[in-house]
């Protein structure tokens, strides 16, 4: 009990982390396709044009949760070295 009551809220930011970061992950591939034809340095033949897509919902999940693992680690640091600097 005195482990997670010493390292919990570290574990807690590193598991939030590693999630964020697989969500994160998960949620890119779908951009990062090669071309599987043709050239790109010439003006297009027809008329529609380029739209680039927008972020998905798991790819902002994914960087808000691990912003939230390492605002939670920046915190078990703080009140870390906050508890061993006053005692």
């Amino acid at each position: 009990m005195t482990v997670l009551r010493r390292y919990g809220l570290l574990l807690a930011g590193l598991l939030l982390l590693l999630v964020g970061g697989g969500v994160l992950i998960a949620g890119a591939s779908r951009y990062t396709q090669a071309a599987s034809f043709g050239w790109t340095a010439y003006a297009p033949l027809e008329s529609t044009t380029l739209v680039i897509p927008t972020p998905m919902a798991q790819i902002v999940a994914g960087v808000v949760l691990m912003l939230l693992g390492i605002a939670a680690a920046a915190a078990w640091l703080v009140l870390r070295f906050n508890r061993s600097r006053t005692a």
